[in-house]
């Protein structure tokens, strides 16, 4: 699982500087710039609720330990 998680932010992150470097900045409200602007929202979404994940199983583990 920690694997996938690693390749999904990996994913995320490629997908995230893509549509950074598509953004026509002097105009990034219209047409293709309009789409890579909410596609690297999405991106930043997906990496921060993949970080949350990971940090949840990282306090799962450490409270399990704690516990025995």
């Amino acid at each position: 699982m920690t694997f996938f998680i690693r390749f999904l932010l990996v994913f995320a992150l490629g997908f995230l500087i893509y549509n950074l470097v598509i953004i026509d900045y002097s105009s990034p409200l219209t047409g293709r710039s309009f789409d890579s602007v909410i596609a690297a929202f999405i991106a930043l979404a997906a990496i921060i609720l993949l970080i949350i994940l990971r940090l949840s199983q990282n306090l799962k583990k450490k409270y399990e330990e704690d516990s025995n």
